[in-house]
């Protein structure tokens, strides 16, 4: 049993009396595993990228509050936010210390992006459609479909910097973080991903942590479906 299992095993009760006494006594002579054990629950969230999801659901929920009409009203709701922000802050530091150790090899990437990583197809490319005023988006469309990422990423990055409106942002992103993804610029497209709308939002984070050595592989297994 690792040590894992064993702390998820004591604090849902279900260890011998005999089993929870040698734990208790192990964490009274080892105060950073007693912290450890402390703190499991929430780091076991970090490690399943649920928690950033949670701080993202909870961010867009305090802001979308937001009342210039009821000063009191928002006042309450910025410190909502600025209590949010501080909790992103610190789980950022959390995972520069606690991620980042087991990178898989470039053998090993290869083979866990094809079997949980599903291109998202264009149709527009196939079906030989363009619109003029989007020209520079479809041209960044058809050198991702054409697999020629670095000249997708480069018009997307130009285009981000002055996006049209709120739907051609949410299209540009959606794109840019699928070409980081493919280009090993996993961080990049997770970032995007978080702030994205992607039905498979949470496989892709996942993906990009694993692939970046921030989680285990078997942490796709539970949050994916393998092509």
């Amino acid at each position: 049993m690792n040590s894992n299992e064993l702390i998820e095993r004591y604090l849902s009760n279900n260890l011998s009396a005999a089993e929870r006494t040698s734990f208790e006594l192990e964490m009274d002579k080892d105060p950073e595993f007693k912290k450890l054990v402390e703190n499991y629950p929430v780091l076991k969230k970090v490690g399943e990228g649920i928690l950033e999801l949670e701080l993202l659901n909870e961010f867009e929920n305090a802001t979308a509050g937001l009342n210039t009409d009821n000063p009191d009203k928002s006042k309450t709701k910025f410190l909502k936010v600025g209590l949010l922000v501080a909790s992103v802050l610190l789980l950022s530091a959390i995972l520069y210390f606690f991620r980042g150790k087991d990178k898989p090899s470039p053998e090993k990437t290869e083979e866990i992006f094809i079997a949980y990583y599903s291109k998202p197809i264009n149709e527009d490319t196939f079906r030989g459609e363009n619109k003029e005023k989007e020209l520079s988006l479809d041209q960044a469309k058809t050198y991702f479909d054409l697999n020629q990422f670095d000249k997708s990423v480069e018009i997307l990055e130009t285009l981000l910097a002055k996006p049209s409106g709120e739907n051609e942002l949410k299209e540009l992103e959606y794109y840019l973080a699928h070409n980081y993804l493919n280009i090993g610029r996993y961080q990049e497209a997770k970032k995007m991903f978080l702030s994205g709308n992607d039905p498979q939002k949470k496989c892709l984070i996942v993906l990009c942590d694993v692939l970046s050595g921030n989680l285990a592989e078997s942490a796709l297994e539970e949050n994916c479906s393998a092509r």
